[in-house]
C-alpha cells in the first residue's frame, strides 16, 4: 500500500488529528469543562484548507490568499475567555499533532511541506489573533461606554437637586448678587451641559440598531427652538424656521435632536446680540438637508478642519467644553449621513445636515 502524502493524510486522518489535538489542548490548559464540539470549533475546517494548500503546492495551482477560520476560530475563543497565550498555544499543538500523525503513519514530510505548514499555521495564528484583539477592544469599548454612562445618569439626579436649589435661593434673593454668585450659576449650566453630552457620547459609543421610525421634522424642529428660546432672547437673537420638506422623517429623534441642538446652541453662542439665526430643511431626492445659519461674523482662518474635533473650539469663547460638534458629526454619521460647513466671511456660517433617504 503506497505512503500517502502530506496532504492526504490531513484529508483521511483529519477528525483523529483533531481529536488528538483536543486532548493535547485539554492536558495543557485544562479544559475539562469545555465540550469537545466547543474545542473543535474551526480546525477541522482549518486542516481542510491546509490540505488544499499543500495538494496545489504539488500540482502547481494558485494557492489561497488566506484561511478562513482562522479569523472566526479567534472570535470564538475570545467568547469563550480563552486568553491569547492559549490561542497562539493551540496553533503550536496543532502542528505537533500533524507532525506526530504524519510519523506515526510513515509520511515524509519534506522540508517545502515543512515549510509551507509552518507558514500556514503562523498566518492563522495572525488572523486568530487579530480578530481576537478587534473584538475585544469593541468588547472593551462597550463596557466603558456603559460605564461612562452610568455614572453620567447617576450625577443627574444630584445635579438636578443643585439646580432647584439654586433656583429657589435665587428667587427669594437668598443669594446676594455678585460675580460669585454668576460664576455659581455658569457652573452649574456648564456641569449639567458636560453631563448630557456625555450621556450621549456613551450612547452613540455603544449603540449599534438606530431607533428609527417616522419623525415630526418639525415638531423636532420647533422643540430645539423652544429649549434654546432663553439663550437667544437673554442676546435679542431672532430665530427663524423654514421648512420645505415632508414633516415626517425616518430617524432616531434622539440623535439627531442631540445634534441639531447642538448646532442651534452653538450658532445662538457665536451670534452677535442683536443678530438671527436661520434653521431651513429642505429635500432632495436621496436626502434630507438641515442648514442651521448663523450671524457670527464668520470663522476664524484655518479652524474650519478643526471644528469637529473633541475639545476643540473655534471662537473666543470657552465657556463649553468643545465636544458638541463632534457629537453631531457622530450621531449624523451613525444614520450615514454627514454634516458639512460653510464659512460665509464677514457675514458667519452655515452647517448642514446631511441625511440620507430611507424607503
Amino acid at each position: 500500500m503506497p505512503v500517502p502524502r502530506l496532504y492526504e493524510l490531513l484529508t483521511q486522518k483529519r477528525d483523529e488529528i483533531v481529536a488528538a489535538w483536543i486532548q493535547d489542548v485539554r492536558s495543557a490548559f485544562g479544559y475539562e469543562n469545555v465540550s469537545a464540539v466547543e474545542l473543535r470549533d474551526h480546525v477541522p475546517g482549518f486542516l481542510d484548507e491546509l490540505s488544499l494548500v499543500l495538494r496545489r503546492l504539488e500540482s502547481g495551482g494558485p494557492l489561497p490568499d488566506e484561511t478562513e477560520h482562522a479569523a472566526q476560530h479567534g472570535l470564538q475563543r475570545l467568547r469563550l475567555g480563552f486568553n491569547l497565550y492559549a490561542l497562539v498555544k493551540e496553533y503550536g499543538l496543532l502542528r505537533k499533532t500533524i507532525l506526530a500523525f504524519a510519523k506515526a503513519e510513515g509520511v515524509t514530510v519534506s522540508l517545502e511541506d515543512y515549510e509551507v505548514v509552518s507558514e500556514f499555521l503562523i498566518d492563522g495564528i495572525a488572523q486568530a489573533v487579530s480578530q481576537y484583539g478587534e473584538e475585544r477592544e469593541a468588547e472593551l469599548h462597550r463596557q466603558n461606554g456603559e460605564h461612562f454612562a452610568f455614572v453620567a445618569h447617576e450625577l443627574r439626579n444630584p445635579l438636578m437637586s443643585a439646580q432647584l436649589a439654586l433656583g429657589s435661593l435665587t428667587s427669594q434673593s437668598l443669594l446676594p448678587p455678585g460675580r460669585s454668585t454668576e460664576v455659581l450659576k455658569r457652573s452649574m449650566v456648564r456641569i449639567q451641559d458636560l453631563v448630557e453630552r456625555s450621556l450621549n457620547m456613551a450612547l452613540l459609543g455603544s449603540q449599534k440598531e438606530l431607533n428609527r421610525h417616522g419623525t415630526d421634522l418639525r415638531a423636532l424642529i420647533d422643540e430645539i427652538v423652544l429649549e434654546a428660546s432663553p439663550a437667544a432672547e437673554e442676546k435679542h437673537i431672532r430665530v427663524q424656521v423654514e421648512m420645505t420638506v415632508v414633516s415626517e422623517v425616518d430617524l432616531d429623534p434622539r440623535l439627531v435632536s442631540s445634534a441639531l441642538a447642538n448646532l442651534v446652541r452653538n450658532a445662538i453662542k457665536f451670534t452677535s446680540p442683536n443678530g438671527h439665526v436661520n434653521i431651513r430643511a429642505s429635500q432632495s431626492l436621496a436626502a434630507v438637508h438641515i442648514d442651521v445659519s448663523d450671524s457670527c461674523g464668520g470663522l476664524p482662518p484655518g479652524k474650519i478642519d478643526q471644528l469637529f474635533t473633541p475639545f476643540v473650539q473655534a471662537g473666543s469663547d470657552r465657556s463649553g467644553f468643545g465636544l458638541g460638534l463632534a457629537i453631531a458629526r457622530r450621531a449624523i454619521e451613525n444614520h450615514g449621513g454627514s454634516i458639512s460647513v460653510k464659512d460665509r466671511p464677514g457675514e458667519g456660517c452655515t452647517f448642514t445636515i446631511h441625511l440620507p433617504v430611507r424607503s
